[in-house]
């Protein structure tokens, strides 16, 4: 059982660093909003990579999830 417990992640971390990620895209989208085009391309951009690392942590919860369940 020991084994299982370490397979378990900790979300958090995941979830402060998309919060990180979603300042920077803020940022951007301001600049764009004042008129700086390039700014849309860096918070699509960032917004694909936020998208990517959302399934990171879908994934993780349904792991941790599974594992708990088994552990029962």
């Amino acid at each position: 059982m020991a084994k299982k417990a370490a397979a378990v992640k900790s979300i958090t971390p995941m979830v402060e660093q998309l919060k990180d990620k979603l300042d920077i895209v803020i940022e951007e989208a301001v600049k764009f909003d004042r008129g700086v085009n390039v700014a849309g391309s860096r918070a699509r951009k960032g917004l694909q990579e936020i998208k990517a690392a959302i399934k990171g942590v879908r994934d993780a919860i349904t792991e941790t999830k599974n594992i708990r369940k088994a552990a029962k």
